[in-house]
């Protein structure tokens, strides 16, 4: 990448960006979880949920959105907001989900996470959602950090299952 050259857009997938998404999620997944998980796992996590077929359910679902960022037109980061969607054990006024914010390793730290999360409040708010909420694992420091600066409250904690390993995962919250 050079960053002379860096023009970020972003733009909600469609049912075309099949491939790309499931690209992007299966690399922006493994660069996080290769070094924390054993490559079986990763792997049976990728085959279960980033494949292009699976990626084409979601993106054909109305309850889920994929926001995309691209640096000249290269796809470097996604959000995946899901509608309706409550975390097991707590009750949320019409709440809406950040099920993933994934960027490449290369992108991070260039503040395109925090666009991404703006213009997923901007759409719940559009949409009259009350409640954003997210799961994170608790030793994601960096994101932690990005979303308390977004106003994002802990209010509870959840187990994330990738194939044999558990991680404990904080959930957050915030009233929009």
């Amino acid at each position: 990448m050079n960053p002379e050259n860096f023009s970020l857009t972003y733009r909600i997938a469609n049912l075309n960006d099949s491939i790309s998404v499931s690209n992007l999620a299966s690399e922006t997944f493994r660069e996080s979880w290769t070094e924390e998980g054993n490559e079986a796992d990763v792997n049976q996590y990728l085959s279960e949920n980033f494949t292009a077929e699976h990626i084409s359910k979601e993106l054909a679902d109305k309850n889920i959105t994929y926001l995309l960022a691209f640096n000249n037109n290269e796809p470097i980061a996604y959000l995946k907001l899901e509608r309706n969607l409550m975390p097991d054990n707590y009750q949320l006024e019409k709440p809406i989900s950040i099920s993933r914010v994934y960027v490449r390793k290369l992108y991070q730290g260039k503040q395109i996470g925090s666009v991404l999360l703006d213009q997923a409040i901007a759409i719940a708010k559009k949409e009259d959602y009350k409640t954003i909420w997210l799961g994170v694992w608790n030793q994601n420091y960096n994101a932690l950090q990005l979303y308390e600066r977004f106003g994002f409250e802990r209010f509870g904690i959840y187990q994330f299952v990738m194939g044999s390993a558990l991680s404990d995962d904080y959930l957050m919250m915030k009233k929009i």
